[in-house]
């Protein structure tokens, strides 16, 4: 086992995300990122089924970057969203605390480029936003269209 299955395996997360930081061998900072990804796919979600097609919280990502002062300001305005959307739970309040740990003892000698930053939200953006649909906990378009007719 290498340093990195090491670390993951200390996480408090599912496994599923566990296997997948493995296979993909995320560093600390990368792993940060993505869970806090993850948690902007989980206020997505929300967003979505309650109308918001566009999923708003995207907004608040710089597509073309972002150094870590924009970081710092997105870790702030995800959790005002998890709470604006009530998607405060003990697991993502664990999530949250996790993420924000790691980049806490990074931060200092971030090693992440602007896009890379974006890069690692959007996987686990993504991971989040593939298992709701896989799992049907967010509605499809299709599913969505037909509401409105």
């Amino acid at each position: 086992m290498n340093d990195n299955e090491e670390f993951v395996n200390t996480l408090e997360i599912r496994d599923d995300v566990k296997n997948f930081l493995k296979e993909a061998k995320y560093s600390e900072d990368m792993i940060s990122l993505f869970l806090l990804g993850q948690l902007i796919g989980e206020v997505g979600k929300e967003q979505y089924n309650k109308g918001d097609n566009k999923k708003s919280i995207l907004n608040k990502i710089n597509f073309q970057g972002m150094d870590v002062n924009k970081l710092i300001r997105l870790f702030n305005d995800v959790y005002e969203k998890m709470k604006q959307y009530k998607v405060l739970s003990a697991e993502t309040e664990k999530i949250y605390g996790i993420s924000k740990e790691l980049f806490d003892k990074n931060k200092s000698s971030w090693r992440l480029s602007f896009q890379e930053n974006v890069f690692y939200i959007l996987s686990g953006y993504s991971f989040t936003t593939y298992k709701a649909i896989i799992s049907g906990k967010q509605k499809t378009i299709e599913e969505k269209e037909g509401e409105n007719e």
